[in-house]
């Protein structure tokens, strides 16, 4: 585990820890209040404060258990070229997602460098990265440490994450600026011989100049065989 992944999952845990905290801070007052004021809104208070985790587990448990993301990106690009990460929302539940948590991690397989960001998404919002096509290379795009959490960010769930992705970023590709000259250029063929027999064999001479896209025609002379 690298020293990212360990400091994302510290602030993970130190978000979730403040709001408990808060949570406890706010449950305190109502039982302070309900033990100096024992009319109708005291007991009202409290058990509103007692009851509120329960509640917002329940309303944001249906969109929890079906947040899902859907990714795109292209196979194969040229260098140069513009080229997107995409990460959407595919929720199947009506409900909106309060919090997403998850870890993307973009790997080159050039210089064998990994870069990890934290990425915290809520409701339907999505994530764009652009690749870097700066030079070639395959670099591979993977979701990590993804987690789901509830309206209050009290309770959390292990979230589903589409497989691990990759693009092949290609040279542009270029014509030669020269091309060689084949105008003497000689082969080796073989035909078959009249009457049956070992084949005959012929040695192809290119007299025609060499064009651009490299067609030219020959004359066959016969060798001399023993």
């Amino acid at each position: 585990m690298t020293r990212s992944c360990i400091r994302s999952r510290r602030q993970d845990c130190k978000a979730m820890a403040k709001n408990r905290i808060l949570y406890g801070l706010f449950l305190l007052a109502a039982v302070v209040f309900h033990s100096f004021y024992t009319g109708w809104f005291s007991f009202f208070l409290l058990m509103f404060a007692l009851l509120l985790p329960v509640f917002s587990l329940l309303i944001s448990l249906p969109a929890m258990l079906h947040a899902t993301y859907e990714v795109e990106l292209p196979v194969r690009c040229f260098c140069g070229q513009t080229a997107q990460y995409r990460l959407t929302a595919q929720h199947a539940a009506k409900l909106p997602v309060s919090c997403c948590r998850f870890l993307l991690t973009v790997s080159d397989a050039v210089d064998g460098e990994a870069c990890q960001q934290k990425l915290e998404l809520a409701g339907t919002l999505g994530f764009v990265q652009r690749v870097d096509t700066r030079h070639a290379g395959v670099q591979t795009f993977q979701l990590d440490k993804g987690r789901v959490c509830d309206a209050l960010g009290l309770f959390s769930l292990p979230l589903h994450l589409p497989a691990a992705c990759a693009i092949a970023v290609e040279p542009e590709p270029q014509e030669p600026a020269e091309l060689p000259n084949l105008s003497h250029f000689q082969y080796r063929s073989y035909h078959p011989k009249p009457g049956g027999g070992f084949p005959r064999s012929m040695i192809c001479v290119n007299t025609a100049p060499a064009t651009a896209c490299m067609r030219s025609t020959g004359s066959c002379l016969p060798s001399r065989t023993s």
